[in-house]
């Protein structure tokens, strides 16, 4: 998974029953699903908050609306960036 794709890919792309993202925008157009490990699936639902919307970003920029916070940011997101990049 790209870089890119990760910090754009939306709650709406993300299956957790069929432990899944969906990538719609790659770089050869063509729609990928990208499984997950379990360690990038534990990493991907602790960022989850209630009240999210499918159009909210699984990883929003840092300082945005909707950024976990900055105690917990860190290591979730290297988490999950080592995880999906390994």
């Amino acid at each position: 998974m790209r870089f890119s794709q990760q910090y754009s890919a939306a709650w709406s792309q993300f299956d957790e029953s069929h432990r899944a993202i969906d990538v719609t925008k790659t770089k050869n157009a063509t729609a990928q699903t990208i499984p997950p490990n379990a360690d990038a699936l534990v990493a991907i639902k602790s960022v989850r908050r209630s009240g999210q919307k499918p159009t909210d970003r699984i990883l929003p920029p840092r300082g945005s609306e909707g950024a976990i916070q900055p105690e917990t940011a860190e290591v979730r997101y290297s988490v999950l960036v080592s995880t999906l990049f390994g």
